[in-house]
């Protein structure tokens, strides 16, 4: 029976979801403590690594979404919203920067 299931193609992407997971917790970034001194002698260094963040959590959580989405029929629903509520998200920042830029009269 398990072994039926697993070439199951949502198996396959509950599985992948699952490893998706694993890899946001296991490859976090390093809180400002844990540097110690690394942060005061290499600023950019910080600057470097929450970025390389930002760009890696973006990513496998886009994976999370496509494997939620292929995985079960009723979260499809709510995987649109969140890609829904991204994009709202970044339209935003985008406008508060746009606005935080243009000299006030």
């Amino acid at each position: 029976m398990l072994v039926k299931r697993i070439q199951d193609l949502d198996v396959q992407w509950g599985l992948a979801g699952l490893g998706l997971a694993l890899s946001i917790l296991l490859f976090q970034r390093q809180t400002p403590n844990k540097l110690g001194s690394q942060r005061w002698t290499m600023g950019h260094l910080l600057g470097s690594r929450k970025r390389t963040f930002y760009v890696v959590h973006l990513s496998l959580v886009a994976g999370m979404l496509v494997a939620a989405y292929f995985h079960v029929i009723y979260a499809r629903v709510f995987v649109l919203e969140t890609v829904g509520i991204f994009l709202a998200d970044i339209v935003c920042c985008w406008a508060l920067t746009v606005l935080k830029k243009t000299p006030r009269t």
